[in-house]
């Protein structure tokens, strides 16, 4: 599969320029995905276990480039998001390689955060899924190809969507983002985490397209 460009911010950056954009998030949760992705750019964040000089300088930088990002014009809000899916809908760079007929691919991994007091815990984050997430996303137009537990990490999700093309998988988050029975899912089982998120697009030699 090609990669279509991604950018990356520090979950600790994130945190600060999502509080403005919580959507019913508690701020108890700042690094929390959920699902409801507000920025339109596929990006990585990190688990905040790690220390020391690097991480912190790194941290720092990055809060300054998601600053410009909600500043600066060339990622205003209303920038149309990078395209994925069929060879025409992308940039001469990217699809040299990518089938004619290809759908826009979505990677999630999620590393959740420990269970406290019955909240959060990978476990939890699979009862979601396997209680009604994968289901709502079914219901708003995505094909949920696979699911799957990372062997890397315990605490890891690893799940892969397909939609027709960029603007689809827009309005299928848009939807899934509104309906009640995913407020009241997510009210069940309140997981923290952070995410690492790809969009793709399929190479004209993929089986899966």
């Amino acid at each position: 599969m090609s990669c279509v460009p991604i950018a990356a911010f520090g979950a600790n950056a994130r945190a600060n320029a999502d509080a403005s954009l919580n959507g019913g998030h508690a701020p108890a949760e700042p690094v929390v995905v959920d699902d409801g992705v507000r920025m339109p750019y596929a990006r990585s964040t990190n688990t905040g276990n790690h220390s020391g000089r690097g991480q912190k300088m790194r941290t720092a930088l990055l809060a300054v480039v998601i600053g410009l990002a909600f500043s600066g014009p060339a990622f205003a809000q209303d920038d149309p998001p990078p395209p994925c899916g069929p060879a025409g809908d992308l940039a001469m760079e990217f699809s040299k390689n990518v089938a004619a007929d290809s759908r826009c691919f979505e990677i999630r991994m999620y590393t959740a955060e420990p269970e406290m007091d019955g909240k959060g815990g990978i476990d939890n984050l699979h009862r979601r899924f396997r209680e009604g997430e994968v289901a709502l996303f079914e219901k708003h137009g995505a094909e949920v190809v696979w699911a799957w537990q990372s062997l890397d990490n315990p605490n890891t999700l690893i799940w892969m969507l397909a939609y027709r093309d960029r603007a689809h998988r827009d309005q299928v988050f848009a939807d899934f983002r509104d309906d009640p029975d995913w407020h009241e899912l997510r009210a069940k089982y309140e997981v923290p985490l952070s995410a690492e998120v790809f969009m793709m697009s399929a190479t004209d030699y993929s089986k899966l397209k």
